[in-house]
């Protein structure tokens, strides 16, 4: 929470880009890479389709969508402590899902519920305008409580890093490092595939 009320403010009267202050990082600090293959992401959509009680129309199952909800139903099941099934306290996700109940990730159903709240906030994106969109994710921060656990995402799988080359030949890995300090995770696609768009 403190590095997402740092943004609210300016300091001393001025806007500034500087990054927010960090302290050190945890040496207990876990970073894993999961790689969803096409086919995988493909099921997980033939999962959601044939799970869901909406329409296919109204059904928003971008690879965006689908990778974050999968990741988001998995993660409420492996917290450490776990969150009991009767939890009934404040886990949200910073895309402007803000207020779900953890139980709403829990069982069977946890990630066709994940995959229809975030694409519901995806569809939503395309009508306001960014100040907008701004204000709905300040309200919504407001409104953490403290000791929520709080998590969220960077990246996308539609930036084409693995196609990029500054001369030096295309990237290996890529890694974003500036998500040590915080339960960040960030997106991107996979080097030997090509997704399609």
């Amino acid at each position: 929470m403190k590095s997402m009320c740092y943004f609210l403010y300016e300091k001393d009267g001025k806007r500034t880009l500087k990054p927010p202050p960090r302290g050190d990082i945890s040496t207990d600090l876990v970073r894993i890479t999961l790689q969803l293959t096409q086919e995988k992401v493909k099921k997980l959509k033939e999962r959601a389709k044939q799970e869901s009680a909406r329409s296919l129309h109204d059904l928003y199952l971008s690879t965006f969508v689908v990778t974050m909800a999968y990741l988001w139903s998995c993660l409420v099941k492996a917290r450490d402590p776990l969150v009991p099934e009767r939890y009934f306290g404040n886990c949200v996700f910073p895309i402007g899902c803000f207020g779900y109940k953890a139980k709403l990730l829990l069982g069977r159903d946890g990630f066709l519920n994940a995959i229809e709240i975030l694409g519901d906030s995806v569809k939503s994106l395309g009508s306001p305008g960014i100040e907008a969109l701004c204000e709905l994710y300040i309200d919504g921060t407001k409104e953490v409580k403290p000791g929520t656990q709080v998590d969220s995402v960077s990246g996308s799988n539609r930036t084409g890093v693995y196609g990029s080359d500054f001369g030096w030949g295309k990237p290996v890995n890529h890694e974003i490092v500036s998500i040590d300090w915080y339960a960040v995770f960030t997106i991107s696609e996979r080097r030997d595939e090509i997704w399609s768009r």
